[in-house]
């Protein structure tokens, strides 16, 4: 929960007054570690200039894997990650040990671990693994019956004359692993996309994309077909990459525990390149 500044000082000292019991040390570790947001900014030092009246929050503390893998929740069901950008989720024929899945191996010994849904390479986000045949059976049921929650933070090209909509389409893979739109329905997968906009800024969008459908490069496609392609994907035509990754980041995953039925809704914050671009966004 986010506590306003009652002065204007560096965060250091606005930190120093909200936690007086925990040292200097302490307090700059949190920085170090990415646990400080000031208005919904991530802060990396400990100089930084806070004014009376903005919003200071400490992030949970994190828990990081290998290759920047962070786990979100652990149980001996299910394991909750933010994969970041530029690892693979599970295995390709040109890698098969740099990847999520396989990395997650390696930390829970003597134990199956079960991917049950992707996310691209360049995306980072949310995503949940199964560690046992009845969760994955679970897990995949509602994947497919699209009961889940999957909430994208998507940067594009242009900015969006609409305020909110949706995308249908059919989609075709081709031979060369890309997607195309098509109006070939027998041969072809229906994919739904609603997206909100956000912020308009110098020529970019930010938007917020619900799935209802899950499809391979399913908001890449949709996006860059209504002219707005997301930015550094050149695959689907974007001519820009402002921040050198692709701009799509999967911020919301919900889901029913495989086990108990309880419902876990998962987010993670706006990545931080995303928000040198758009200063306003907040989750």
């Amino acid at each position: 929960m986010a506590t306003k500044a009652s002065k204007s000082a560096t965060v250091l000292e606005i930190l120093k007054g909200l936690y007086p019991d925990s040292s200097n040390s302490t307090l700059k570790k949190w920085i170090k570690h990415k646990r400080v947001y000031v208005d919904s900014l991530l802060i990396l030092r400990s100089d930084y200039a806070v004014t009376e009246g903005m919003d200071i929050e400490l992030d949970r503390k994190k828990s990081y894997f290998k290759e920047d893998i962070e786990i979100l929740y652990e149980d001996p069901d299910i394991s909750v990650i933010h994969k970041p950008m530029k690892l693979l989720s599970v295995a390709t024929d040109s890698e098969k040990t740099r990847t999520a899945h396989d990395l997650l191996k390696t930390r829970y010994i003597g134990k199956r671990v079960y991917p049950v849904h992707r996310l691209d390479y360049e995306t980072s986000g949310v995503m949940v693994f199964a560690l046992t045949k009845e969760a994955r059976e679970s897990l995949k049921k509602q994947f497919e019956e699209r009961s889940t929650t999957r909430v994208y933070e998507v940067i594009v090209e242009n900015e969006m004359t609409e305020t909110k909509g949706k995308w249908e389409h059919f989609l075709r893979e081709d031979g060369n692993y890309k997607m195309h739109i098509t109006k070939d329905e027998e041969n072809a997968k229906k994919a739904i996309t609603f997206f909100e906009t956000i912020e308009l800024k110098k020529g970019r969008s930010f938007l917020r994309c619900t799935l209802h459908t899950g499809r391979k490069n399913q908001i890449r496609v949709q996006a860059a077909n209504a002219g707005y392609p997301v930015i550094g994907d050149t695959k689907y035509g974007a001519k820009t990459n402002p921040i050198a990754r692709l701009g799509l980041h999967a911020a919301t995953l919900g889901f029913a525990h495989p086990r108990s039925g309880k419902k876990f809704s998962f987010s993670y914050k706006t990545p931080l390149m995303f928000q040198r671009l758009f200063k306003n966004v907040d989750q």
